[in-house]
């Protein structure tokens, strides 16, 4: 009897390389090798436009960028405290707290579990 199986054709060991153009978000364009097959990359975010890269800029600094919407959408459903500035405003009303009765000061999550126990009782 006579059995046929299927070659087996090897992967290359180097994948093969693209030449790719990436444009940067300032317009500057350079080519690179890549295994992308995509022939041109423009880059919306990149050291030109980070402030991780250039922390002396003063136009990158309190940039708040939402392209998608993410940010609003948050906001929309959950306010605005979380945002820093907000978190500043509240520590300094916090300051006139201890005038306030027992149940209009906010409690902190410890004391929320340690009365926990002690109102079963």
């Amino acid at each position: 009897t006579q059995c046929r199986h299927a070659t087996i054709i090897r992967r290359p060991k180097r994948p093969y390389t693209f030449t790719q153009l990436v444009t940067l978000s300032d317009g500057s364009t350079f080519l690179h090798r890549t295994t992308s097959p995509q022939p041109v990359l423009k880059s919306t975010k990149d050291m030109r436009n980070s402030p991780l890269w250039n922390p002396s800029s003063q136009k990158l600094l309190n940039v708040e960028e939402d392209e998608a919407g993410k940010l609003k959408g948050f906001r929309k459903k959950f306010g605005r405290g979380w945002d820093a500035e907000t978190l500043e405003g509240q520590e300094e009303a916090r300051v006139g707290e201890e005038g306030l009765k027992p149940s209009e000061k906010e409690e902190s999550m410890l004391d929320l579990i340690s009365e926990y126990g002690k109102s079963g009782e």
